[in-house]
C-alpha cells in the first residue's frame, strides 16, 4: 500500500472525526438553548394563567357586589350553554 494512500486515509479519518465533534458540540449547544427557551415559555404561561385567574376572581367579586346592591347583572356572554 503506497504511503500517499495511507496519508490520504488518515487525513480523511481526521476530517470525519472533526466533523463529528463539531456536530456533537452544535447539538449540545442547541439542546441547551432549547431548554432555556422552554423554561422562559413556561414562566410566561404561569404569569398569563395567574393574571387570568386574578381577573376572573375580580370579576366574580364585582358581580357579587352588584347583585348585593340590587343591580341586575346580565348573563356572561362568553360562556356557551
Amino acid at each position: 500500500m503506497p504511503i500517499a494512500t495511507t496519508i490520504v486515509g488518515i487525513i480523511t479519518a481526521m476530517g470525519t472525526v472533526m466533523t463529528a465533534l463539531a456536530l456533537v458540540i452544535t447539538a449540545l449547544t442547541e439542546r441547551r438553548r432549547s431548554k432555556r427557551v422552554e423554561h422562559k415559555v413556561d414562566q410566561v404561561h404561569i404569569i398569563v394563567n395567574q393574571q387570568r385567574t386574578d381577573t376572573m376572581n375580580y370579576q366574580r367579586a364585582l358581580v357579587r357586589a352588584l347583585e348585593t346592591a340590587g343591580i341586575d347583572v346580565p348573563e356572561d356572554q362568553s360562556i356557551e350553554e
